[in-house]
Protein backbone atom coordinates (compact mmCIF):
# COMPACT_ATOMS: atom_id res chain seq x y z
CA UNK A 1 0.00 0.00 0.00
CA UNK A 2 1.64 3.35 -0.84
CA UNK A 3 1.52 6.17 1.69
CA UNK A 4 -1.04 8.31 -0.39
CA UNK A 5 -3.34 4.98 -0.05
CA UNK A 6 -2.44 4.91 3.58
CA UNK A 7 -3.44 8.78 4.08
CA UNK A 8 -6.19 8.52 2.06
CA UNK A 9 -7.68 5.56 4.75
CA UNK A 10 -7.52 8.75 7.34
CA UNK A 11 -11.33 9.91 7.57
CA UNK A 12 -11.91 12.86 5.41
CA UNK A 13 -13.31 15.44 8.15
CA UNK A 14 -9.53 14.58 9.63
CA UNK A 15 -7.54 14.49 6.79
CA UNK A 16 -9.14 18.17 6.34
CA UNK A 17 -8.42 19.56 10.02
CA UNK A 18 -4.35 18.07 9.58
CA UNK A 19 -4.19 20.02 5.54
CA UNK A 20 -6.04 22.51 7.23
CA UNK A 21 -2.88 23.32 10.07
CA UNK A 22 -0.46 23.18 7.45
CA UNK A 23 -2.34 25.15 5.01
CA UNK A 24 -2.47 27.75 8.17
CA UNK A 25 1.12 27.24 9.26
CA UNK A 26 2.30 28.14 5.37
CA UNK A 27 -0.35 31.31 4.31
CA UNK A 28 1.12 32.81 8.19
CA UNK A 29 4.30 31.61 7.27
CA UNK A 30 4.02 33.98 3.76
CA UNK A 31 3.08 37.03 5.98
CA UNK A 32 5.16 36.69 8.21
CA UNK A 33 8.00 36.41 6.08
CA UNK A 34 6.68 39.11 3.94
CA UNK A 35 6.66 41.85 7.23
CA UNK A 36 10.40 40.48 7.71
CA UNK A 37 11.01 41.40 4.16
CA UNK A 38 9.96 44.70 5.02
CA UNK A 39 6.09 45.10 3.38
CA UNK A 40 3.58 46.90 5.02
CA UNK A 41 1.35 44.87 7.04
CA UNK A 42 -1.40 45.42 4.25
CA UNK A 43 0.46 44.25 1.07
CA UNK A 44 1.96 41.12 3.48
CA UNK A 45 -1.56 40.43 4.54
CA UNK A 46 -2.83 40.66 0.69
CA UNK A 47 -0.09 38.45 -0.51
CA UNK A 48 0.11 36.05 2.22
CA UNK A 49 -3.87 35.80 1.65
CA UNK A 50 -3.08 35.13 -1.74
CA UNK A 51 -0.46 32.43 -1.82
CA UNK A 52 -1.81 30.65 1.47
CA UNK A 53 -5.42 30.32 -0.45
CA UNK A 54 -3.84 28.62 -3.89
CA UNK A 55 -1.35 26.56 -1.09
CA UNK A 56 -4.68 25.54 0.53
CA UNK A 57 -7.07 24.64 -2.66
CA UNK A 58 -4.16 22.80 -3.73
CA UNK A 59 -3.53 20.37 -0.55
CA UNK A 60 -7.57 20.17 0.20
CA UNK A 61 -8.19 19.59 -3.87
CA UNK A 62 -5.26 16.31 -3.91
CA UNK A 63 -5.00 15.07 0.10
CA UNK A 64 -8.53 16.22 1.66
CA UNK A 65 -10.77 15.17 -1.41
CA UNK A 66 -8.56 13.35 -3.95
CA UNK A 67 -9.22 15.81 -6.63
CA UNK A 68 -7.55 17.17 -9.64
CA UNK A 69 -5.73 20.61 -8.14
CA UNK A 70 -5.87 22.10 -11.40
CA UNK A 71 -9.91 22.59 -12.06
CA UNK A 72 -10.74 26.24 -12.43
CA UNK A 73 -14.37 25.79 -11.72
CA UNK A 74 -13.29 24.10 -8.54
CA UNK A 75 -11.33 27.33 -7.89
CA UNK A 76 -13.85 30.18 -8.37
CA UNK A 77 -15.92 27.65 -6.09
CA UNK A 78 -13.45 27.29 -3.46
CA UNK A 79 -12.60 30.92 -3.55
CA UNK A 80 -16.87 31.42 -3.22
CA UNK A 81 -16.68 29.28 -0.02
CA UNK A 82 -14.09 31.19 1.20
CA UNK A 83 -15.28 34.57 0.55
CA UNK A 84 -18.72 33.28 2.45
CA UNK A 85 -16.50 31.70 5.38
CA UNK A 86 -15.02 35.29 5.65
CA UNK A 87 -18.31 37.17 5.52
CA UNK A 88 -19.91 34.53 8.29
CA UNK A 89 -17.20 34.64 10.45
CA UNK A 90 -17.07 38.71 10.20
CA UNK A 91 -20.93 38.48 10.88
CA UNK A 92 -20.19 36.12 14.46
CA UNK A 93 -17.58 38.33 15.17
CA UNK A 94 -19.80 41.43 15.69
CA UNK A 95 -22.40 39.22 17.20
CA UNK A 96 -20.29 38.47 20.11
CA UNK A 97 -18.54 42.15 19.46
CA UNK A 98 -22.12 43.28 20.54
CA UNK A 99 -22.62 40.82 23.32
CA UNK A 100 -19.10 42.16 25.02
CA UNK A 101 -16.70 39.07 24.33
CA UNK A 102 -13.00 39.80 23.94
CA UNK A 103 -12.26 39.70 20.02
CA UNK A 104 -9.26 36.99 20.96
CA UNK A 105 -11.33 34.81 22.92
CA UNK A 106 -14.20 35.55 19.95
CA UNK A 107 -11.85 34.04 17.61
CA UNK A 108 -10.95 31.40 19.49
CA UNK A 109 -14.51 30.10 19.82
CA UNK A 110 -15.48 30.20 16.04
CA UNK A 111 -12.57 28.19 14.77
CA UNK A 112 -14.28 24.48 14.59
CA UNK A 113 -17.43 26.10 14.05
CA UNK A 114 -16.01 27.54 10.71
CA UNK A 115 -13.88 24.44 10.15
CA UNK A 116 -17.27 22.68 10.35
CA UNK A 117 -19.19 24.63 7.88
CA UNK A 118 -16.14 25.32 5.56
CA UNK A 119 -15.91 21.67 5.09
CA UNK A 120 -19.50 20.52 4.79
CA UNK A 121 -19.53 23.51 1.61
CA UNK A 122 -16.19 22.06 0.40
CA UNK A 123 -17.89 18.80 0.18
CA UNK A 124 -20.90 19.43 -0.86
CA UNK A 125 -20.41 22.49 -3.12
CA UNK A 126 -16.91 22.40 -4.44
CA UNK A 127 -15.74 18.48 -4.50
CA UNK A 128 -19.32 17.05 -5.15
CA UNK A 129 -18.24 15.57 -8.34
CA UNK A 130 -15.60 14.01 -6.89
CA UNK A 131 -16.71 11.55 -4.38
CA UNK A 132 -15.03 8.44 -4.04
CA UNK A 133 -16.02 4.95 -2.89
CA UNK A 134 -13.44 5.75 0.53
CA UNK A 135 -15.32 8.66 0.81
CA UNK A 136 -16.00 8.75 4.83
Amino acid sequence: MSSKQSWMEFPRPLRFLIIGGINTLFGYGCYAGLLFLGFHYAWAALFGTILGVLFNFVNTSKFVFDANPINIKQLQLFLLVYSLQYLITVFFLWLLDLAGLNPYISGLILILPMAAIVYLLMKHFVYKTERKLHDH
